[in-house]
């Protein structure tokens, strides 16, 4: 009895893990990016804005090398904007509670050190939708926006790692490196 139930719990979490591992699920940091990518200039109109703090985080965390000098690097991540956008949306029948949406969009490129455009612009984004009441939006909609603001960061980041680590993006990078190296 006591092996069978032991059976029944492996092959429960082995189902388990080939579920979550067919979903696109991966530890952080668990997809390699590009070898191209291993050392990156970030540039931006906001170098020490929140997004590009979480951005040079989470790239750290898959090992990238961010330097500080533009001539230090063979790749330039070039942030071209990246917005905060909020729009309202339903309002309740009392009129007191109302629908608002915050979406985040980033647009991006892959540049070689000398300007040139390795990856096209590319745009993400990341929304989120939730309810308020009207009068305490008024009085703290900052409050309302940091809340929710770090978490579409972090997604965006994520969606931009993805982007980065498909294989039509490696492709392109090694394809360029072949070219220059030449």
């Amino acid at each position: 009895m006591q092996k069978i139930l032991v059976m029944v719990k492996f092959l429960t979490l082995s189902l388990f893990i080939v579920t979550l591992s067919s979903c696109g699920f991966h530890l952080r940091g668990s997809i390699p990016l590009p070898k191209e990518l291993e050392t990156l200039y970030i540039q931006s109109n906001e170098p020490f804005g929140e997004f590009e703090q979480i951005l040079r985080e989470t790239l750290r965390t898959y090992k990238v090398n961010i330097v500080t000098n533009i001539k230090q690097a063979p790749i330039i991540l070039n942030i071209v904007s990246a917005k905060l956008q909020q729009a309202t949306g339903a309002v309740s029948g009392d009129l007191i509670m109302r629908q608002y949406t915050l979406s985040y969009v980033v647009t991006y490129q892959i540049l070689a050190r000398n300007g040139s455009i390795i990856i096209p612009t590319k745009t993400v984004s990341s929304k989120t939708t939730f309810t308020a009441n009207m009068n305490q939006m008024m009085t703290s909609s900052k409050n309302t926006t940091a809340q929710y603001l770090p978490r579409l960061q972090h997604d965006i980041t994520s969606r931009m790692l993805d982007q980065l680590t498909s294989d039509s993006s490696h492709a392109v990078l090694q394809q360029y490196f072949r070219r220059s190296t030449t």
